[in-house]
């Protein structure tokens, strides 16, 4: 053997018998990076739940608090719209109680006595039996009450003035008066009789009576109206 053949038998050997070094183990993951991250995002979810949270309760309030200004809305409107059928069921009630003139309650509530009521009519049909006032749609009352000549001169004054048969007859037109509804206008007519009492005497109707027509009335109706308290 040569020193060449033993050199490369010795290289040849020496490499057969040299072990494999081992490969480097990959470096496991950063697990603590995702930790960081699953907290955070926990963390983030929590204050939008916060968040949603809080506007929920001031969406909330606000809805609340629309709604009862809205209920207490409707509740003020219920109560006026209660108040006023009630209102108007009191003036159909009253309507209804003046249109029947023999009712005692239609003639408390009036303020028309029961004896100015009949006397009324017992002049309207002295009246009718003439056909004086036949054309016209009328009711009457008429009483006499005691006054002091000085209260009967300070109201009289204040009144349109009919001469009538030697009486100085004071009279009003209003569109307010006992009987409501049932007729349009009350003609109030008043004069001193010589016992010292005032006579007073309603027309109620709805027409539209010029004074020269109501002179032409009185001057019927005071005679008559005269002799009724005799």
């Amino acid at each position: 053997m040569n020193w060449t053949m033993a050199i490369v038998m010795t290289l040849l050997l020496g490499c057969g018998g040299k072990k494999e070094e081992p490969k480097p183990e990959p470096e496991p993951e950063n697990k603590s990076g995702w930790g960081d991250r699953l907290s955070g995002l926990a963390d983030k979810a929590k204050d939008l739940g916060s968040e949603v949270g809080d506007k929920a309760k001031t969406i909330g309030g606000e809805v609340g608090d629309k709604a009862k200004e809205i209920g207490s809305d409707v509740g003020d409107k219920a109560k006026e719209l209660a108040s006023g059928a009630e209102a108007k069921a009191k003036e159909l009630e009253i309507e209804k109680h003046a249109r029947d003139l023999g009712d005692a309650v239609a003639r408390k509530a009036s303020g028309l006595s029961k004896e100015a009521l009949e006397l009324g009519k017992e002049l309207k049909a002295k009246l009718d039996a003439g056909r004086t006032l036949a054309k016209y749609n009328y009711d009457l009352s008429i009483d006499a009450t005691p006054e002091e000549e000085s209260e009967f001169e300070k109201r009289h004054q204040k009144l349109k003035q009919l001469d009538v048969g030697g009486y100085k007859v004071g009279f009003e037109r209003r569109s307010t008066h006992p009987l409501g509804k049932v007729y349009k206008w009350q003609f109030v007519f008043g004069w001193r009789l010589p016992d010292g009492r005032t006579a007073r005497l309603s027309l109620f109707t709805d027409d539209e009576l010029e004074e020269l027509v109501l002179a032409t009335m009185m001057g019927q109706l005071v005679p008559l109206a005269n002799l009724s308290f005799k």
